[in-house]
């Protein structure tokens, strides 16, 4: 079906459900948005196709298991002056266990993000062979991935490539947003970063100018001036 959006555009849905009521594997929703315009949203374009891969237990109580694939076809948010767009596949996986803990994976092969203002690309990222995960238990969150990322980015000064990897997961409380402990290494051509959480304010960088392993420099400071770095 095809609904006209409220402030201009449309919504196309096109649907296949084994259960109106409750989720099932194998359920499929493409949503195509032609530029679509809702109150208070940005503009909606392109397509994005969900489908449940499984499901167990009861969504919402302390007991399921829940997988969702998802593909984006140049899905993009615009407004006046800026755009994001999206390209890609994800696959998203929740569960509990009877516990207060939550379990969340990330993956896909290819998702790559674009972002412009006034008509004119400023940064594209593209992760590729992605694979994240995450818990969160008693308040406290715990992080480990593996993942390439390449692309353009003006803040980064052109073309980058590199290859991100978890050495020690990162662990951070839900209340604060920098890792008290943890590290994970960022290896180029040839040269390689690893980064370590000293505690929940500062944090080591140790650069490997040949990615050999031998430290050719540290360099420590707060997480807040690591973050302005990225």
């Amino acid at each position: 079906m095809t609904e006209q959006c409220s402030g201009g555009g449309s919504i196309s849905i096109d649907e296949t459900s084994a259960n109106s009521v409750t989720p099932a594997a194998g359920d499929r929703a493409t949503l195509t948005f032609t530029n679509c315009k809702e109150s208070n949203l940005p503009t909606l374009n392109g397509a994005a196709t969900f489908r449940i891969t499984n499901v167990s237990g009861t969504l919402g109580s302390t007991t399921y298991h829940f997988g969702l694939a998802a593909t984006f076809d140049n899905f993009s948010f615009s407004d006046a002056a800026k755009k994001l767009a999206i390209t890609g596949d994800l696959l998203v996986s929740a569960s509990q266990n009877g516990s207060s803990t939550v379990n969340v994976g990330l993956s896909g092969s290819s998702l790559a993000v674009t972002t412009a203002v006034s008509g004119t690309t400023t940064n594209t990222y593209v992760l590729t062979a992605y694979s994240l995960s995450g818990t969160e238990a008693n308040g406290v969150i715990s992080m480990s991935g593996k993942y390439g990322l390449s692309g353009s980015s003006i803040k980064l000064g052109g073309s980058f490539a590199y290859n991100v990897e978890t050495l020690q997961p990162l662990v951070l409380s839900s209340s604060t947003g920098f890792p008290r402990s943890g590290s994970f290494i960022v290896r180029g051509a040839p040269a390689a970063v690893t980064v370590t959480a000293l505690d929940a304010t500062s944090v080591r960088i140790d650069y490997s100018e040949k990615g050999d392993g031998v430290v050719s420099s540290t360099n420590t400071m707060t997480w807040s001036a690591f973050d302005l770095l990225n």
